[in-house]
């Protein structure tokens, strides 16, 4: 082809997806079916758009389409079409018309969408948006079976104790085992632990983390031992905790009340619906299997600490604690702070919720405090309360988001605690009222799960405190 017919091509840009790697249909094959169908049809590729290990079931993580719709969309855009492989490339989105909807934002902009491996041509006749709609059905269809042929088949391993997906946990890593049951290899928490006709079983990590989290276990059942006393212990000593960031009270709560580290695997305890949202299972259905992984630590020490965490989630009525409160102090010989600390079946949380604190307990006990006491208690009730001021300004907090999403492409709690420098997400919360609404306040869109988590939010949260207003429009 010579220069001039060259300059006589129309520009187009090329848009290619593949769900992994393993795919038949590469990026590389798309892309030389695209390029021999734009000779022939008078386009030149000027710009490629590629989206690679993304399913195409939604849009939230397909970032090279949205910036294809966004270029498209501003009148920015130096081409004159979009080609595509085929229909399922665009998307296998669960209501067809969502693809039907994009497509019609490239037309209505004057950039139409063509489909290089169709046996028709995208020419706005009634065949063509039949058969689009037909195929467009077709691939919606196809992602829905191989969801449910890829749910029971996870079933059948969870049934028969192998770890069916997700990061394995604080002190385990996966391992690939034959179907004789034979290690092959241990997996990375990053590296992909997949092998044809081989599965997926926990076993223990390196022997650091496991005595880590043995002592988690033995540091919580200490009378006086909370989540936020076992977080800030780790914390103090730089102990990270699982993909080296930071420990939180989650992260606690989950290594405390996970079933795993006594040997007992529970699965299945939320579904994710095709193109959907993560949403819990009834209890009932559950898949527990016991001895299904190696303990950490035995059944009799994970017991004990989950008796610890069901009384202190017990409310006791005022009679329960009235009734402790003078056991103790026939037992003691008298009542204090630590006392009670120590020797009170009820916590502090439980016996403030219920009188407002030690003094008004006392005087529901029937007990007299000593002078010396009574002057100390005075004095602390008289003590203005101190009000939690954040030593970040709200353009500082901002800039932070701004630079993990510029040094990472996303944002998410995790990122933001792996991240030097960058307050944990609990401060962001404290300053705009949710995560989601931080993220929103430097453009970011949340996805579909963290706007569920902040809507849940919003339902048990006081509004940000000192009254402070932020503009959540994007800058």
């Amino acid at each position: 082809m010579n220069q001039r017919e060259t300059d006589h091509r129309r520009p187009a840009a090329q848009y290619l997806r593949m769900s992994t790697d393993r795919q038949d249909v590469s990026l590389e094959y798309q892309a030389k079916t695209i390029a021999t169908w734009a000779a022939a049809h008078g386009y030149q590729i000027v710009e490629t758009y590629a989206d690679e290990g993304i399913s195409g079931v939604g849009i939230e993580k397909r970032q090279a389409l949205k910036d294809l719709l966004r270029t498209v969309i501003g009148g920015q855009s130096a081409f004159q079409a979009v080609l595509v492989y085929d229909v399922s490339r665009w998307g296998r989105f669960q209501n067809p018309d969502q693809a039907a909807h994009y497509e019609f934002m490239c037309q209505e902009a004057g950039v139409p969408v063509e489909y290089c491996a169709e046996s028709f041509r995208n020419d706005g006749s009634a065949m063509s948006g039949l058969i689009k709609h037909v195929k467009r059905t077709m691939a919606a269809e196809f992602s829905r079976e191989s969801s449910a042929r890829l749910t029971r088949a996870k079933m059948v391993l969870r049934n028969r104790s192998y770890w069916t997906g997700g990061l394995p946990g604080y002190g385990y890593r996966r391992a690939i085992v034959n179907p004789e049951g034979l290690v092959l290899r241990i997996c990375d928490h990053r590296e992909r632990a997949s092998a044809e006709h081989c599965h997926t079983r926990l076993v223990f990590g390196p022997s650091t983390e496991v005595e880590i989290v043995r002592r988690i276990f033995n540091d919580f059942l200490a009378p006086s031992a909370t989540y936020t006393s076992v977080m800030e212990a780790l914390n103090r000593e730089g102990i990270l905790a699982e993909l080296g960031v930071r420990w939180t009270l989650a992260r606690v709560r989950q290594v405390l009340t996970n079933g795993k580290y006594c040997g007992r695997l529970t699965q299945g305890k939320s579904r994710h619906r095709l193109g959907g949202i993560r949403e819990p299972v009834d209890q009932r259905f559950w898949v527990v299997t016991p001895d299904a992984c190696p303990a950490i630590v035995g059944h009799d020490v994970f017991e004990q600490v989950q008796a610890k965490i069901e009384s202190v989630k017990y409310r006791p009525s005022k009679e329960e604690i009235i009734a402790d409160l003078r056991r103790v102090a026939a037992e003691r010989g008298k009542l204090s702070d630590r006392v009670v600390r120590d020797h009170c079946r009820f916590g502090h949380v439980a016996i403030k919720r219920a009188f407002g604190g030690l003094k008004g307990a006392y005087e529901a006990a029937g007990y007299v405090q000593s002078p010396l006491q009574k002057a100390y208690a005075d004095r602390i009730e008289r003590a203005p309360k101190a009000i939690p001021v954040s030593r970040y300004e709200t353009v500082e907090l901002l800039d932070m988001l701004r630079k993990v999403l510029k040094q990472h492409g996303r944002l998410n709690t995790d990122l933001i605690n792996a991240t030097t420098g960058v307050p944990s997400p609990s401060t962001f919360t404290r300053r705009f009222g949710t995560i989601s609404d931080a993220y929103i306040a430097i453009g970011y869109t949340p996805n579909a799960q963290q706007t569920l988590m902040a809507d849940r939010t919003r339902k048990c949260r006081r509004p940000p405190s000192r009254g402070l207003q932020v503009d959540l429009r994007p800058s």
